[in-house]
């Protein structure tokens, strides 16, 4: 069967899964989260939980916590298994509901590798172009950077590092080292900011 049913708001919605014998789920910090960091399950229904069930159970580990009476059932959860992992909530008689997570490295690793591979292959160095430093677009299925003389059918703002497209990632190496450091990095942004933002972007 299909129902429809009016709710004000989202708090109303969550309430109606409730009403209707689903399961009303809510996940902290985010479905998306580091193999370091635990991330929290609670779950509000009236009908008995009967199973949480994770995918990869032998790099998975599920607590279920007391609770008191109709409030959320809490289960605290560690996946140490990379990529995506779900978790199969039975409920009821035969009911179900999946929860798909993606795990990734601890943040930090995240961010020092995207920052390293920036420099390595996003960064264009040809001393005699016009546009050397520029942060351009990193061709994955052909594996070769694209910029201003070989854009292979992409817009220019996406290829010549205009807009968010590349404003955004010298930011994000300025930002990174702040934090962590590294000299080739640094050297990267120097070299973007005196041959390309300084001079390439604003004369050509």
């Amino acid at each position: 069967a299909l129902r429809f049913e009016w709710v004000n708001d989202l708090a109303a919605f969550r309430q109606a899964l409730v009403e209707s014998d689903s399961v009303d789920v809510s996940v902290a910090p985010g479905m998306v989260v580091p193999a370091d960091l635990p991330s929290t399950i609670a779950l509000r229904t009236r009908r008995a939980v009967r199973a949480i069930e994770a995918e990869h159970p032998a790099s998975t580990r599920i607590v279920a916590l007391p609770n008191g009476g109709d409030s959320a059932k809490i289960y605290p959860i560690e996946f140490s298994r990379l990529g995506e992992n779900m978790v199969t909530v039975r409920y009821a008689d035969g009911r179900w509901s999946t929860l798909e997570f993606f795990v990734t490295e601890p943040l930090e690793t995240v961010i020092k590798k995207r920052a390293a591979f920036l420099v390595s292959h996003h960064q264009q160095t040809d001393a005699s172009k016009w546009y050397a430093g520029v942060y351009g677009d990193w061709d994955q299925k052909n594996e070769v950077l694209r910029g201003p003389e070989d854009r292979d059918g992409l817009s220019s703002w996406l290829t010549d590092a205009n807009d968010d497209a590349g404003n955004a990632r010298p930011a994000f190496i300025a930002s990174k080292n702040v934090f962590f450091p590294d000299a080739k990095e640094i050297a990267s942004l120097e070299l973007y900011i005196r041959r390309y933002l300084w001079g390439g972007m604003q004369m050509t």
